[in-house]
């Protein structure tokens, strides 16, 4: 169900999805205040990206879930992505920080469609990434000892679009548009494709390391063994969902 609020905003560089966690340092006095306002209130506020040097009319809102106080009223905070927004207007209300009156929104879910079937995206998505983590794991110098723990994905089509989302190195804008999204089925099937393009970059990266690797044996300088570590491509796992236990590449 829509729902229209006054929310605090707060432009990043990157964009947050729902489930997502999120450590600031929050040092700007405006932002001090805003911290102190949030945490006197219901302990959110929202965050947007930058999109071409402007903040962007669709973000996320966030929970404050841990606050770390520091000397002269710095403070580190642990967020959690909630629910998105849609920006209806800024508002001027003397504050030093952005407010924003905003409309909560979610997924369409079409009663009327049959063809309407994120579940079957969303298993594709599994099997696409559990091939991903295969190769990376394949790829890295001595797989025997380096197992990489594949992260517990939630089974919910919705729940596991933004998770996904989340732990790939994506461009901004790319996430900015899975952000807006108002279809599952829609955002996992384009998160496939880029899962599709990572394998295959992944694997054309394997076999040109395993080439430089043979002719570095073959020709006794060991200098060109090539470690096959799958980074060259920038295409890669990671991003900002590092600062989640237990999965870290």
């Amino acid at each position: 169900m829509d729902d229209i609020r006054n929310l605090p905003i707060f432009a990043l560089d990157m964009v947050i999805f729902p489930g997502e966690p999120l450590p600031l340092h929050i040092f700007e006095p405006r932002y001090r205040l805003m911290l102190s306002d949030v945490m006197a209130d219901d302990k959110s506020f929202g965050i947007v990206s930058i999109q071409d040097a402007l903040p962007a009319k669709c973000g996320c809102l966030v929970e404050v879930v841990a606050v770390n106080e520091l000397p002269d009223s710095r403070s580190n905070i642990l967020c959690i992505g909630i629910e998105r927004f849609r920006i209806l207007r800024y508002l001027d209300e003397g504050t030093p920080y952005h407010l924003a009156e905003v409309e909560l929104f979610s997924d369409d879910y079409p009663e009327d469609n049959t063809d309407y079937e994120p579940e079957e995206a969303a298993e594709l998505t599994h099997v696409l990434f559990h091939q991903l983590l295969g190769n990376r794991q394949q790829s890295m110098p001595n797989p025997l000892i380096i197992e990489l723990e594949e992260p517990e994905l939630p089974r919910n089509p919705f729940m596991l679009s933004f998770a996904i989302g989340a732990l790939l190195d994506a461009e901004t804008a790319r996430k900015q548009r899975w952000l807006e999204m108002t279809d599952t089925g829609e955002r996992l099937k384009d998160i496939n494709r880029l899962l599709r393009k990572m394998i295959e970059d992944e694997e054309k990266e394997f076999q040109r390391q395993k080439l430089v690797s043979h002719k570095g044996n073959g020709n006794g300088n060991g200098n060109g063994n090539g470690n096959g570590n799958g980074n060259g491509n920038g295409n890669g796992l990671g991003g900002h969902w590092d600062k989640l236990p237990p999965f870290k590449i």
